[in-house]
């Protein structure tokens, strides 16, 4: 950025190799400075998984259709998110509800009252900004994070995580958000959970000989 930096000190695994990709969204030139270093380790994916962050734009959000935060199928942990409304015309953006559904099972389903009590600041923030370590409201009535370093939401098949816009979901306003979490590898994933007869099932996969056989059971078939 051009008026400071950012340190990102998430541990991010990788078995074989890694790429970061850097993309300006925006009309205008950017200057960005990196220094990226790493260390080699053993990695226990049942400790970790690999690290992921969903990038998500709504803009203009839609009446009654939430904002997208995650939806993740796999098993892993929700560690954190960066919410931004960059104008917030009308002020009352933060009156939304965030939405956690888990594992497709109602009895795991939460919500927030209000985005400002999620990150960690109720009452509007006490109209201040503050930037702690695991929550912080950066720019006033825009920018808000919150991390889950000591409390991550795990899931075990699946995670939706909505945000309400407005009190009444019906505040149209530029949302963009980043969720970052960990998810454990999978040696393969399918186009679809469920299936019938005459549908078309495909699978893709890595790390698998050529020639190997790989065998798919549906129910006792």
């Amino acid at each position: 950025v051009d008026t400071g930096g950012l340190t990102c000190y998430f541990p991010m695994p990788f078995s074989g190799s890694a790429k970061i990709e850097l993309t300006n969204s925006s009309k205008r030139v950017l200057r960005i400075g990196t220094t990226i270093n790493y260390t080699n380790e053993s990695i226990d994916n049942n400790a970790y998984g690999y690290f992921h962050a969903n990038f998500s734009h709504s803009n203009l959000t839609r009446y009654h259709i939430m904002h997208p935060i995650l939806h993740a199928l796999g098993k892993g942990k929700f560690i954190g998110l960066y919410l931004n409304i960059p104008h917030n015309h009308s002020g009352v953006a933060l009156e939304g509800d965030p939405i956690v559904k888990i594992d497709s099972n109602t009895r795991n389903n939460f919500r927030y009252t209000g985005a400002e009590d999620y990150f960690n600041g109720g009452w509007w923030f006490n109209w201040e900004m503050f930037s702690c370590h695991f929550a912080g409201y950066s720019k006033f009535l825009e920018a808000c994070y919150r991390f889950h370093y000591l409390d991550a939401v795990d899931f075990k098949s699946s995670i939706d995580f909505d945000f309400q816009h407005g009190g009444d979901n019906d505040n149209f306003e530029d949302y963009l958000s980043v969720a970052y979490y960990y998810k454990q590898p999978v040696s393969f994933w399918v186009s679809r959970y469920t299936i019938k007869a005459g549908e078309r099932w495909n699978f893709s996969g890595t790390g698998y000989n050529p020639n190997s056989s790989l065998i798919a059971t549906f129910d006792s078939t």
